[in-house]
């Protein structure tokens, strides 16, 4: 704890690249309400410089945010200048090339960005949507001066595309279009310095494209692969998480070996999952259950069982993901869900499936028969509420402290917004967890070289 304060009793200065929901900003803003309700007292003062994103929804959540960015920005690409952006044109691949000539121009691409084709710095500047007409600096690098009295972090959170490494890419990897953007990213971030870089992935990423670059460029990295079951939270999807620490600022005092930190996290935050992912389904209000389950059965008549409301196409999906469903009850109760978009790749779980933009989650009770199963087809709030976020009604001893700190007004969003997010979400209790254990394994080297025995 006393390590955890020292850093959160430090400027924080965020820099963010596709965090989705914002997840990221509002786990950095959680810290000192979080610690003051345990009556330990915290100066945390945290700078949102940027935000990134090409997605619209998420763009427009962050600059109507309670905690806005200073300066928002689009794609990756709109950081260099025109030169650059015309080097990379003629290296992209042809839209009918083969997978290996794919493959071949990205790795081109790859090696001419190394060969700082692409160049960063502070002075790098972009188009902002803050300051409309404006080109303003992608970072703060920030060194002790008259604004701050101690010195602050700077830190980058990124939620890197996963889509090369999803079956949703088609696991296309190097040879997808998307890798571009994430040569432009890393090399940023070998280039810019920041004290901390956090990231997000799928579960199948390569951690090699992390882990070399940034070791090369002098940096201690670290990763892990984890679900939110390792936490106690009945929900699905593996993610992989990394940091790479700058060790000319702080020293890692942790394992390195990504196994040997999975079983020092879970010494921490490691608990076991008492209940099934049901307890999110029922929690939205009966409007909005009424009206997801009339939109997924595409008709009025929802008070009958699914089988006899489903169109055929869903009806066969729903009919054999209770099949599989079967053979997969929990230990906790009978219900399982079915996710009728994707039955054909068995997402089945008494776990709440982890949410997509296409999901169609519905829960059934495997005791009975699919001729009498009603089933609940679960709501975008509700898939929302099960990634940590405040979408639903919540008793009001919590409401003050979570939705205040919440960045985003997701429970404000209408349904189509909400379901579009939920296929950009990071889970939170994640997040939050990954983040908390990396600031209590890591100590300033400025201060441990003064330390005294």
């Amino acid at each position: 704890m006393a390590r955890l304060l020292a850093i959160l009793n430090c400027p924080l200065v965020i820099h963010t690249d596709f965090t989705g929901k914002r997840t990221a900003e509002t786990c950095f803003h959680l810290y000192k309400p979080a610690l003051e309700l345990m009556e330990i007292p915290c100066d945390a003062e945290v700078c949102i410089w940027r935000n990134c994103d090409i997605d619209h929804v998420c763009t427009r959540l962050a600059l109507k945010s309670r905690w806005p960015p200073l300066h928002q920005f689009k794609e990756l690409n709109t950081r260099l200048d025109e030169k650059t952006l015309t080097t990379l044109s003629s290296l992209r691949p042809k839209k009918n090339a083969s997978k290996a000539e794919k493959c071949n121009a990205y790795a081109k691409m790859a090696t001419a960005i190394e060969n700082k084709a692409v160049s960063f710095n502070r002075q790098t500047r972009a188009p902002c949507l803050r300051h409309p007409g404006m080109l303003c600096p992608i970072a703060c690098m920030p060194l002790v001066g008259p604004i701050w009295e101690r010195r602050p972090i700077s830190i980058s959170w990124a939620g890197a595309s996963c889509l090369p490494f999803t079956k949703w890419g088609s696991h296309e990897g190097h040879s997808h279009p998307d890798i571009e953007a994430w040569y432009i990213w890393i090399s940023e971030m070998q280039q810019m310095g920041y004290d901390l870089i956090f990231l997000e992935e799928s579960a199948q990423f390569d951690p090699t494209l992390f882990s070399i670059p940034m070791q090369k460029s002098g940096y201690t990295v670290i990763s892990i692969l984890m679900g939110p079951w390792h936490i106690g939270w009945p929900t699905g999807g593996c993610r992989f998480f990394a940091c790479a620490i700058k060790p000319e600022r702080f020293v890692w005092l942790g394992h390195l070996a990504p196994e040997d930190i999975l079983k020092d996290f879970l010494k921490v935050f490691g608990r076991r999952v008492m209940t099934s992912g049901s307890v999110f389904c029922g929690l939205d209000t009966d409007e909005n259950i009424r009206d997801t389950r009339e939109r997924v059965a595409e008709c009025p008549l929802i008070d009958k069982p699914l089988v006899q409301i489903l169109p055929p196409g869903k009806r066969e999906r729903f009919l054999k993901g209770v099949e599989i469903a079967k053979q997969k009850r929990g230990i906790w109760d009978n219900n399982v869900f079915v996710d009728m978009s994707q039955v054909s790749r068995n997402v089945v779980s008494p776990f709440m499936p982890r949410a997509t933009k296409s999901s169609q989650l519905v829960m059934v009770d495997v005791t009975q028969s699919p001729s009498d199963m009603l089933g609940h087809v679960v709501t975008p709030a509700e898939m929302s509420f099960s990634m940590g976020v405040p979408s639903v009604d919540i008793p009001e001893s919590a409401a003050d402290l979570w939705r205040s700190r919440f960045e985003t007004g997701v429970f404000d969003l209408t349904a189509a917004c909400q379901i579009k997010l939920n296929g950009n979400a990071i889970s939170a209790p994640m997040l939050f967890a990954w983040n908390t254990y990396v600031l209590m394994n890591i100590v300033d080297r400025e201060r441990l070289m003064a330390w005294q025995p």
